[in-house]
């Protein structure tokens, strides 16, 4: 890059003060007060503190502290497996032209140190946001796609904004009709229909496959289809220009496939008053005037990207079954979509003035976390690097905007007890330890649970209509359980870090600490109910939700250690935790069980399906675990070994019983929801995956096998202890009564959307789940046998066998 000074090549990370002000592309860093900071009113500076003062970071502003996570993360962020676009023929660098790598951090500081106000006065500036909702946006405006297919320079022409000082703002209409035309050629890009068969899915899979392209929102001309091109649509909905503001505006009237994509208003006032929408004076401005506007901006970008990935990958990575087979895959994929859609409207409303911007800024980044967890495995999010790493991105975070300052809130709390912020003001520090459980959760089960309510919401502002006395019943809860999600916070922090910079030693303290705290805080699960009876109907609802969620916090710790401790060898430490976690997760579903007997009405109001979704999963997933337990006990029973007597034998017949017995227990809780779902998904193998695969490994011929190979087995001690711990569940017989139970206390159960929520999704992610585990190079060992010399080493023994036994696969 030339520098306009001195005519030589500035250096990019570090460029003189002349380049940065003259706008030549950098990735230069702020000042120590930049201008947006320093000569912003107070209410709009961004600053956590009311004064204005940064109380973040020592000499960093919020928004340089937020820039910095973001390019450490950004860099990773693929739509296509192209890196950056440039002008190929003429064999330039990826640094000459547009860098996908660079361009959001850059463009958010070009935004905000352009003067005071962050006004855009220039096509150049104007280019910039462009680029930021347009670029990010694809594929859903369908102008840029994989370059990787194309070589014509013109390509580049379409974004040429830092060399030649073109936008499309810029591009006639007539020129813009040329460029598209021959960059799509005789090729329209396809959309799905709003019911699509699976032979159109096969169809367009195949397309994609031999054109090299990705699915848009313009299908090729047919009977059925929108007979509309891309120019088309260009022409029909935007004016001669493209200006920025007319694609904000484009935004908010797109058709997407099946459903019209409805934004809220506050969304669309704020995009409104950003790009002066509706003011012709100033059509040649894009006025930010706080970090709220970047995060809006942020909060729309991830939108438009979560829906087009959801809506143009319908098998989430996995392959396309066969057309006989039930085809559930775009089903999801709609599903997916707009309960992403829905979660990041509801953090939208977040984004108002009289909320902490700090806070705002932190939901547009976590978002773009949750979207990292549920984008499809196709998407180079998934292929970019260690999920813990992205968890770390977020507590980082957290740690950054003073949630973890526990102590400061309750002392700020006892001063404001009055006040009507508290609700909020507690809502929106444990929002992010819920959800930093919830992330957890996620990674660790692979699986999206968003904790949310439909009354009762503590992940956002309450809705319109809710009365103080329920905010008030909320925060007392969440003032209570903060010592409780402060050490979960520090906990999260460390289990990514098991293998490596976390002493297993510091998570097992952890572990016993939170097995305390859990009980000093709701009681246990067997006092839990005497302990919240002189409660009111929501506050003891609200602490029920929490006590499920820590107990399955409690549960995923335990099962990680399980995990750890048998990869490495250590089978007594594995066994002890297998063991807690059954024991933790069977009396969790005694726990919500008991709750619905006792709490029905007051469950049903205002628990919806926020209360059953962890424990659900954990239920699910106790089938895969129970596969490597069964395998195991039936290993030792079938040992010939004279040391194990028939006591023992005996023993782990009775063990094997139980377990089959707690299955049976988690299946029909699950089968009684579906009682009310009258859906046919419920059928499926959805919540019962595990105990599929159990059945078919014990009513086939290789499942013995497989137990004879197993090389590790029970020891005599193990057995007892087993034995010792399936005795302490059975003494909560109490709370494994059959849910059946609640039709005759003459309670009438409305229906509820627990199926809306877990559908096929944890089928697939189950099945992702025991493949990964199986084909972990430690835990196969013990299951194959050595291989003749010069044969390639297989994967676990079994496991064309198990999943020969599902067609979707």
């Amino acid at each position: 890059m030339n520098c306009r000074r001195n005519k030589s090549k500035c250096d990019r990370n570090h460029p003189c003060s002349r380049c940065i002000k003259s706008g030549l592309q950098a990735s230069c860093v702020y000042e120590d007060s930049p201008p947006f900071i320093r000569d912003s009113p107070p209410n709009e500076s961004g600053s956590l503190s009311s004064d204005g003062k940064d109380t973040v970071t020592v000499g960093k502003s919020i928004l340089e502290t937020l820039l910095r996570r973001v390019e450490s993360v950004e860099s990773n962020l693929r739509t296509s497996p192209v890196t950056s676009y440039r002008r190929s023929s003429l064999g330039s660098s990826p640094q000459s032209g547009f860098s996908r790598d660079r361009s959001l951090v850059f463009n958010l500081r070009r935004a905000l140190n352009t003067n005071a106000l962050g006004e855009f006065k220039s096509n150049r500036w104007r280019g910039m946001l462009w680029q930021f909702i347009m670029v990010f946006g694809d594929p859903s405006f369908n102008i840029m796609r994989d370059f990787s297919a194309h070589t014509d320079p013109l390509h580049f022409s379409f974004f040429s904004i830092y060399e030649d000082d073109l936008t499309l703002s810029e591009v006639p209409l007539d020129q813009l009709d040329d460029m598209s035309q021959k960059y799509f050629g005789q090729f329209h890009i396809r959309r799905l229909s709003p019911h699509p068969m699976p032979s159109d899915i096969t169809d367009l899979m195949h397309q994609i496959s031999i054109q090299k392209i990705n699915p848009g929102i313009c299908y090729s001309s047919t009977s059925t289809w929108r007979n509309h091109t891309f120019l088309d649509q260009i022409r029909e909905l935007m004016p001669s220009y493209l200006h920025t503001r007319e694609i904000v505006r484009l935004f908010f009237k797109w058709q997407l496939p099946g459903y019209q994509f409805c934004v809220p208003n506050i969304i669309y006032f704020g995009l409104e008053r950003i790009f002066n929408i509706d003011n012709d004076l100033l059509r040649d401005k894009v006025t930010i005037n706080s970090t709220s506007d970047v995060a809006l901006i942020a909060c729309v970008f991830i939108m438009i990207r979560m829906t087009t990935y959801s809506l143009t990958s319908p098998y989430n990575g996995a392959s396309i079954p066969d057309l006989d087979a039930p085809s559930l895959g775009f089903l999801r994929t709609i599903r997916s979509s707009l309960e992403l859609i829905e979660l990041a409207e509801k953090l939208i409303h977040e984004l108002e003035p009289k909320v902490d911007v700090n806070f705002q800024v932190f939901q547009a980044i976590s978002l773009l976390f949750i979207y990292r967890l549920v984008s499809p495995e196709g998407d180079q999010f998934r292929e970019s690097g260690d999920i813990g790493a992205y968890f770390s991105e977020i507590v980082f975070m957290s740690k950054a905007l003073g949630f973890n300052e526990v102590q400061v809130c309750c002392q700020e709390a006892n001063n404001i007890k009055e006040s009507e912020n508290v609700p909020d003001y507690y809502k929106q520090r444990t929002w992010m330890l819920l959800l930093m459980l919830d992330c957890f959760l996620t990674c660790f089960f692979g699986s999206t649970l968003t904790i949310r309510h439909d009354e009762c919401d503590f992940s956002v502002t309450l809705q319109n209509g809710t009365y103080w006395s329920e905010q008030d019943d909320i925060s007392q809860v969440l003032f209570k359980v903060m010592p409780l999600c402060r050490l979960a916070h520090g906990i999260c922090e460390k289990v990514f870090q098991l293998s490596s910079l976390c002493p297993v030693s510091e998570l097992i303290e952890d572990l016993n600490n939170l097995e305390t705290l859990i009980f000093d805080t709701f009681g246990g699960i067997t006092q839990f109910f005497e302990k919240t009876s002189s409660l009111g109907s929501r506050r003891r609802a609200t602490y029920m939700n929490l006590a499920v969620l820590f107990l399955c916090f409690y549960s995923c710790l335990c099962y990680s250690l399980y995990v750890f401790f048998e990869t490495n060898g250590n089978f007594d430490l594995s066994s002890f935790y297998n063991r807690k976690f059954l024991r933790t997760v069977f009396g969790t579903l005694g726990f919500v069980q008991k709750g619905l007997l006792v709490t029905c009405e007051t469950f049903f109001g205002y628990a919806s399906w926020s209360y059953f979704s962890p424990i659900m999963l954990v239920c699910n997933k106790l089938q895969l675990l129970a596969i490597s337990v069964r395998i195991r006990f039936a290993s030792t029973l079938r040992d010939h070994d004279s040391k194990y007597d028939n006591y023992a034998k005996k023993s782990i017949k009775e063990i094997l019983s139980k377990l089959s017995h707690y299955e049976e227990q988690s299946v029909g809780f699950a089968a009684y929801f579906g009682q009310y779902q009258n859906n046919a998904w419920w059928n499926f193998k959805s919540f019962r995956f595990g105990q599929h695969v159990t059945t078919k490994l014990e009513n086939s011929a290789q499942y013995l096998a497989l137990c004879s190979k197993a090389r590790v087995r029970f020891s005599s001690e193990e057995i007892q202890r087993w034995e010792e711990d399936i005795h302490e569940i059975d003494k909560q017989a109490e709370f494994y009564r059959s849910v059946f139970e609640a039709e005759q206390t003459n309670v009438a159960l409305p229906r509820f959307s627990v199926l809306d929520i877990f559908h096929m999704d944890n089928y697939w992610y189950g099945v992702n789940c025991v493949r990964l585990y199986f084909k972990d190079a430690k835990f196969n060992s013990m299951f194959t046998e050595s291989q003749p010399a010069g044969e390639k080493p297989s994967q676990f023994y079994y496991e064309s066998d198990v999943f020969g036994e599902f067609p979707f696969v």
